[in-house]
């Protein structure tokens, strides 16, 4: 049993009563630096997303979803801790609610500071709820917060595409004021960027919007930088004045806005007793306009993936060419490589570099100095990177390592997933189809021969390299609109053999005045030759492969398939 897990029980087994244990930290991050993760701290389990509840004398429960069944039982004790797999479809928290009736655990503890209100009321309908203070376990972990180690700075109003004024007076129509405690919102409205976090392009802050205003609350050496920009539009203060800042505007607000999934327990407490007014709970409400990607915007994400298909590309090349042993780290650790040559200044995501079996683990964040480049290997590569303007790319390519030939198979499971990426790419469909019905074109081709995979299709990539408004899952029912970016990204998971994933992120666009739209891609990688079976392709297959390819071509992005399937 790990300290973490074992202090921990042994505080709750005083108040007999278990606790769930967010994986967030105090602004709903999705990526949390790992020495502020509570969850990860006390579980081991290293994946971004998950539920857990730690009970003082029992078992703790960690629920994780298709994506992490094979790495969850690979990293933790399962002498302490039971991993719920949770099939791909059904929401880790219903599973965990219904698993706790089955149990009839009526009470549970939860900390305000790193829940959301939407699920602090989720809680309260299944359970009593009981309030821990976050401190409380910090204390136990010897937690301390990062100080901040790299100044803030500021896109201009050209950068942006519009300056902050205007983003917030488009924005007051049902409300007189907004609260968020997401980063990716706030660097949105305010323009300003920190690279503070891990894989993030944000800094720590809260935010409270109002028709002319941005409250900012940070650290003071944040609120320093933020200042010395000298932006008559932001007020800057500190996290502990948040009470002292808001009550001199309660004249001004007559209703406050707030997302549930976006807003902790703890600050919405804290502004509930600042404004004695109506609150509106409204969800997606920031992310429906941050979504809405305008075409400055829209540049600087056709800048970014050309500077990571260069390092990509890079990479790839690098894998197949070397000769001599080449691990899994040494791999990824050339991909950073190339992307800081093209000035990169953070990932976007934990860069996932698996060969053979690995790639199986469709998040596979812990490549070895053991695992060496074999003769056959499928190898596969997710990465993605922050440049100056701050909007994340992401682009997954699977290539044969070196040596033998591919087999039967593996060209099978290449092509497979190839066919469903170009199915997926070159659909076109009404403005405001929703993303099921992309999803089930998608996997069309895969389930004709018996296959599908653990997770969506694809998800939308903004400021951060997850971002709502855009989702194609089996499941959405987000309608799909033009300005919107996010990914397309099918595969084949065989778990102790390896995997296949292809990924571009795209673009919606208009594609004519009748309201048709497609997708137009922003990655142009070429396809590697030596795992695609074009017996497996029909005409029409053929005929957009070849188009796609001769794209990345002209950019000097080729793995062979125009020489070795197209030539005259």
């Amino acid at each position: 049993m790990s300290i973490a897990l074992k202090s921990l029980k042994t505080v709750l087994a005083e108040r007999g009563i278990p606790l769930y244990l967010s994986s967030f930290d105090y602004y709903l991050n999705e990526y949390v630096p790992q020495n502020d993760n509570l969850r990860l701290q006390v579980s081991g389990f290293t994946g971004s997303v998950a539920e857990m509840i730690v009970f003082p004398d029992r078992k703790a429960w960690l629920f994780v979803d298709g994506r992490y069944h094979e790495q969850a039982d690979l990293e933790v004790d399962h002498e302490f801790i039971e991993v719920v797999k949770v099939a791909y479809g059904t929401a880790l928290s219903k599973a965990l609610f219904e698993k706790a009736q089955t149990e009839k655990i009526t009470d549970i503890l939860f900390i305000p500071e790193r829940t959301s209100i939407q699920f602090m009321n989720q809680l309260a309908d299944i359970f009593q709820i009981h309030p821990m203070k976050s401190s409380e376990i910090e204390k136990l972990l010897s937690w301390k917060p990062e100080a901040e180690s790299r100044d803030l700075y500021t896109l201009t109003n050209g950068e942006m595409g519009e300056n902050t004024v205007e983003r917030l007076d488009r924005l007051f129509d049902e409300v007189s004021g907004f609260w968020t405690c997401a980063l990716d919102s706030i660097a949105w409205l305010s323009g300003l960027r920190g690279f503070q976090l891990p894989f993030q392009a944000t800094f720590r802050s809260y935010a409270f919007a109002t028709k002319k205003k941005l409250f900012i609350f940070t650290s003071d050496k944040n609120a320093k930088d933020i200042k010395a920009l000298n932006r008559p539009e932001l007020s800057v203060h500190a996290m502990d004045e948040i009470e002292a800042v808001l009550v001199k505007s309660k004249g001004e607000i007559q209703k406050v806005g707030f997302d549930p999934s976006r807003t902790n327990a703890h600050c919405y407490a804290l502004i509930r007793k600042v404004f004695d007014v109506e609150f509106n709970s409204l969800p997606g409400f920031l992310i429906k306009e941050m979504s809405k990607k305008n075409q400055k915007e829209i540049e600087h994400f056709r800048a970014a993936f050309e500077r990571s298909d260069r390092a990509i590309t890079k990479s790839l090349r690098w894998l197949k060419e070397t000769v001599g042993d080449v691990s899994e780290l040494q791999w990824n650790s050339k991909t950073s490589e190339f992307y800081q040559s093209e000035g990169m200044l953070e990932h976007s995501f934990k860069t996932i570099s698996g060969f053979g079996e690995n790639g199986s683990i469709i998040h596979y964040s812990t490549p070895s100095s053991k695992r060496l480049l074999k003769a056959g290997d499928v190898c596969l590569l997710d990465s993605g990177a922050f440049y100056r303007d701050g909007y994340a790319t992401d682009c997954t390519r699977t290539v044969l390592g070196r040596g033998d030939e591919a087999t039967t198979e593996q060209k099978k499971q290449y092509t497979m997933v190839l066919k469903s990426l170009l199915a997926a790419m070159f659909a076109q469909f009404k403005e405001g189809t929703i993303g099921k019905e992309i999803d089930a074109i998608a996997r069309a081709p895969m389930i004709a021969e018996g296959l599908n995979y653990a997770h969506g299709t694809g998800h939308g990539v903004g400021i951060n390299v997850h971002e709502g408004g855009y989702s194609i899952t089996p499941f959405s029912e987000v309608p799909l609109l033009p300005n919107r970016v996010g990914s397309l990204e099918p595969g084949i998971y065989l778990p102790g053999i390896g995997g296949v994933r292809l990924e571009n992120v795209v673009v919606v666009e208009k594609l004519n005045d009748e309201g048709l739209c497609g997708f137009t891609s922003l990655c142009y990688i070429g396809f590697d030759a030596d795992l695609v079976d074009m017996d497996l392709l029909n005409d029409v297959e053929k005929t957009q492969l070849k188009s796609y390819e001769e794209k990345c071509a002209q950019k000097g992005r080729s793995f062979g398939v125009l020489e070795r399937f197209f030539s005259a």
